[in-house]
């Protein structure tokens, strides 16, 4: 197990000067801020520094930890929960590190993007498109170059964060309190603002002006729901920002154009529920199926089809996407529609053209001869509710789970 010392890397007869520089070294180091893609991890680490440092920089509790271990300062009610940040501050730390301004300029450079949901028929996405539009956006002000006034005295310092860019509180956590340091709204960081009479006259010190672009974009074949669009730097200029995020396109599939079009997509494959009659599910069928894109398929099927039987028709579902010569296959789903009823003469004439019924066995004695009939859903709730005492006619009927 890792003693204090070791944490601190330091060794056990080091000096208190020796503790307080290994504890600056390794508190900078491991500093959440400065380790913005571990953030947990170091901060994990900058807590078990900042804890071993405050033993060992205190000679009473150095001397009970190391005469008895951490089992002697707990007997000895040394507080377990305390503010490793505050340790931090006292030491003189800020967050002022190395590179960390750039890291932060680098992210401030762009602003954040904009989305919009676009409906995109069917169709379209079978086929593709090459789509134009006048995006209006907001751009750097031409008059001012986006700082809002016209000239460099036009500035002067922010009143709330008294020139500094950020606004410093104390934030109350449990019994400690953490100084936490925030961006000013006000000057957004700059430390300065305009002077009311030195705004610029064209957009009145707000820095942006509206601007009109026309705009080309592609959406591909075989596109699907959910995907972007992405208009490199059209989004609205945001200051402080000194470049424009992207405006993205997210794409929403719609319902074909052709309302008698009854294809629905399934990933690279088009689905068709077909409705045919009990003659064409025995005789066979043709007919013509209403594809994307203003296409007719004409179809033609000599053989049983089975009220369970599923039938493709291959490469005339949806194009690859990347891969237009590639398509899926469109996939048909037979629903035989049965008469209602036959007459007696019919009856006659299937039995003797159609396979024969399985004999049924001779009655026995003790069986109970039974009548079947439709199901009337309607009834049979209406029935439930009546035996169960249930008045609420709006609850439909639900099976009990065991």
């Amino acid at each position: 197990m890792a003693t204090y010392y070791d944490k601190l890397e330091i060794e056990k007869s080091a000096t208190p000067e020796e503790i307080k520089k290994a504890y600056k070294r390794l508190a900078f180091k491991w500093h959440p801020d400065k380790n913005p893609d571990d953030r947990e991890g170091s901060e994990e680490k900058f807590k078990e520094i900042s804890n071993a440092y405050k033993i060992l920089s205190e000679p009473d509790t150095r001397e009970k930890y190391d005469r008895f271990g951490e089992d002697g300062l707990q007997e000895s009610g040394m507080p377990s929960n305390f503010d490793p940040f505050d340790i931090f501050r006292q030491m003189g730390g800020n967050f002022n590190f190395p590179g960390m301004h750039q890291q932060q300029e680098e992210q401030n450079r762009v602003g954040p993007d904009q989305k919009r949901e676009l409906g995109v028929p069917l169709d379209t996405l079978y086929v593709g498109q090459v789509n134009t539009i006048n995006l209006t956006k907001n751009i750097k002000c031409s008059g001012c170059d986006g700082v809002g006034t016209p000239t460099k005295e036009g500035f002067e310092k922010c009143n709330m964060c008294d020139g500094k860019g950020k606004v410093i509180r104390i934030q109350q956590m449990g019994p400690f309190q953490q100084q936490v340091i925030t961006a000013c709204v006000k000057c957004q960081q700059t430390g300065k603002i305009i002077k009311s009479d030195m705004k610029c006259k064209k957009c009145n010190g707000n820095k942006t002006e509206q601007h009109v672009k026309k705009i080309e974009y592609y959406i591909s074949p075989g596109s699907r729901q959910g995907d972007a669009i992405v208009l490199k730097g059209d989004a609205n200029w945001i200051p402080p920002f000194k470049e424009a995020g992207d405006f993205i396109f997210i794409i929403r599939e719609d319902p074909p154009i052709n309302p008698k079009c009854r294809l629905k997509r399934q990933c690279e494959n088009l689905i068709l529920q077909l409705d045919i009659s009990l003659k064409e599910a025995l005789c066979g069928f043709s007919t013509t199926i209403e594809h994307l894109a203003g296409r007719t398929l004409e179809v033609k099927y000599n053989g049983v089809i089975h009220p369970d039987k599923q039938m493709m028709i291959k490469e005339q579902g949806m194009p690859i996407k990347g891969r237009d010569i590639l398509k899926g296959d469109l996939i048909i789903n037979f629903n035989i529609i049965f008469p209602d009823k036959l007459s007696t003469e019919r009856i006659k004439y299937l039995e003797k053209v159609l396979p024969n019924a399985p004999v049924l066995p001779a009655s026995k004695p003790g069986q109970i001869e039974c009548k079947i009939i439709p199901v009337d859903n309607t009834n049979r709730a209406s029935s439930r509710r009546e035996f169960s005492g249930d008045e609420d006619e709006g609850t439909g009927v639900q099976c009990a789970q065991q």
